[in-house]
């Protein structure tokens, strides 16, 4: 549900609508006050006239709320999940990491944490620092002052087996709350969401949970799946090519030097050549760079002697 939810686009009232008809009325009720919809004192389904009406009524102020609460949404999910790759969350679990966000968010007092309990104000659920403060004696509040510093503590000081998030009990009248509550299930049972590398939108892996690319149809009626074979496909081939461009020019380069000993700059140029082409080569496997870009930079340089 989550993952619909995010993908609504509420900067077009089309969307809103859908969102109404997808989930019935009750997406208009907010986490303050549910919405008293006067004229359905008469009859339990509106015409369309009446439905036109009300999305076009209440479209401005919930639209914005709603917006809110989904970039707040893609921030935990994000960071539980790891999208970006941080290095200090790699070895957590996501409801490790979920701990993390949580506890660091609300110590610091961020608005993105006020969001995120709103939506949860229905939902008695255990997830803070303090059951963990009395396992861990020695945790002082710096330790949980930001990101890095709890995970550090968290991966140095065991893992957090006894503190995992339960839901006790719900009370559920809004879609926020709906969708933290699937978002704290796919929390809790380790999960995982992606971003598709093709469409970019989130989506849950079916089984592999190294999968890069969603279900989702496009509009030559392929799914992004089928088109991410392709591109992994066409990638390989082109990684193929580039290393075995890499790999002729070393070994041409290298019998350059051999050569001619007696000529001092094709052994310097070689060696800063090699070292200039090792680190493109480490930043084409971090995505820093392309393979293109590399196979650009070895093209230009493969018959350069010094």
């Amino acid at each position: 549900m989550i993952i619909d939810f995010i993908e609504y686009d509420f900067t077009k009232i089309e969307d809103y609508a859908k969102l109404l008809k997808d989930y019935s009325l009750c997406a208009l009720n907010t986490t303050d006050e549910m919405y008293d919809i006067d004229f359905l004192d008469e009859h339990d389904i509106l015409t369309q006239e009446e439905f036109e009406r009300l999305y076009n009524d209440t479209y401005k102020a919930r639209s914005v709320e709603l917006i809110k609460i989904q970039n707040a949404f893609r921030e935990v999910i994000d960071f539980v999940f790891n999208i970006y790759n941080y290095s200090f969350l790699k070895e957590l679990k996501p409801s490790e990491r979920y701990f993390v966000f949580k506890n660091v968010t609300n110590k610091n007092n961020n608005n993105l944490y006020w969001t995120i309990y709103s939506c949860s104000s229905n939902v008695k659920i255990n997830y803070d620092i303090h059951s963990f403060m009395s396992k861990y004696k020695d945790i002082t509040e710096d330790d949980y002052s930001s990101y890095k510093k709890l995970a550090s503590y968290i991966k140095n000081h065991g893992k957090l087996n006894d503190n995992k998030a339960s839901i006790f009990g719900f009370t559920c009248n809004t879609i926020e709350t709906a969708c933290y509550i699937t978002l704290v299930h796919i929390i809790e049972n380790n999960l995982v969401i992606k971003k598709c590398k093709n469409c970019g939108k989130y989506f849950l892996p079916d089984a592999r949970t190294t999968g890069l690319y969603c279900n989702r149809k496009q509009v030559n009626g392929k799914t992004c799946k089928e088109v991410g074979a392709v591109i992994t496909y066409n990638e390989k081939l082109k990684t193929d090519e580039v290393t075995r461009l890499y790999r002729q020019t070393l070994s041409a380069k290298k019998m350059l030097v051999n050569r001619n000993p007696d000529i001092p700059e094709y052994l310097n140029y070689y060696n800063e050549w090699k070292k200039e082409t090792d680190l493109l080569r480490k930043s084409v496997k971090e995505g820093k760079t392309t393979i293109s870009e590399f196979k650009e930079w070895i093209e230009k340089t493969r018959l350069k002697k010094y």
